[in-house]
């Protein structure tokens, strides 16, 4: 694991986007697993100016995860964030984007699907991360594995959004994060310097699921340093 200190919010941004447009640009066929979330909004509209149109003919996006209970209209749900503020302004093809339907009657059912295509779709090429405040990444909240696979989990309390009407989702497990070609891991916020700070000096722990990074052979962690 490499870790890049950036100057600011804007040098985070544009360093990580550096790093994945190089990766799309020689493979137009990316698969890249993307995170809702303020982290990594700034990468996002880098890319967004940047990418050419033979590129995003064929960019496949994943989403990473959701509450269960949400519509994917709702403005709420990571499938609406991730629309809005990646899919549309990269200009990606519906037919390449894998969302997870947070609203399905069968959650359980909804992730064998997830894992089922997933599957078919092969190793995620890049998986764009942000750190939470107790160290989770996508929703493998504390004391989740390294084997743990696509899954509906009970969020900690500090995950459950301030309006307090989700306390489930399913996410990605760490397996198929670690099973990336790249992972990226963007750290801002004025609230994350203590989970960084823990995250930095914590051999892999599952107490916090992101230092399972520390394991991948290329993965790339991108702080703003404002905040430390």
């Amino acid at each position: 694991m490499m870790v890049h200190y950036c100057s600011n919010y804007d040098d985070m941004s544009g360093r990580a986007a550096e790093i994945v447009f190089s990766v799309l640009s020689q493979k137009s066929s990316s698969v890249v697993g993307v995170a809702a979330g303020n982290s990594p909004v700034g990468l996002y509209k880098i890319l967004a100016d940047k990418v050419t149109p033979v590129i995003s003919s064929g960019l496949r996006c994943i989403q990473l995860d959701e509450y269960v209970g949400i519509s994917m209209d709702d403005k709420d749900s990571f499938a609406f964030f991730i629309k809005h503020n990646f899919v549309i302004p990269m200009g990606i093809s519906e037919k390449n984007i894998l969302f997870l339907d947070g609203a399905a009657k069968d959650p359980v059912r909804e992730c064998k699907r997830y894992s089922n295509v997933l599957v078919k779709i092969g190793s995620i090429d890049i998986t764009i991360l942000g750190l939470g405040i107790n160290g989770h990444i996508a929703f493998n909240e504390p004391y989740s594995s390294p084997y743990d696979t696509v899954r509906m989990v009970k969020l900690a309390e500090s995950s459950i959004p301030k309006n307090g009407k989700y306390s489930e989702a399913i996410t990605l497990g760490l397996k198929e994060i670690l099973g990336s070609h790249l992972v990226l891991l963007l750290v801002s916020g004025d609230n994350k310097k203590g989970i960084f700070n823990n995250f930095i000096n914590t051999e892999p722990d599952p107490q916090i699921p992101a230092s399972f990074l520390k394991l991948h052979p290329n993965s790339l962690v991108f702080v703003d340093q404002t905040i430390l």
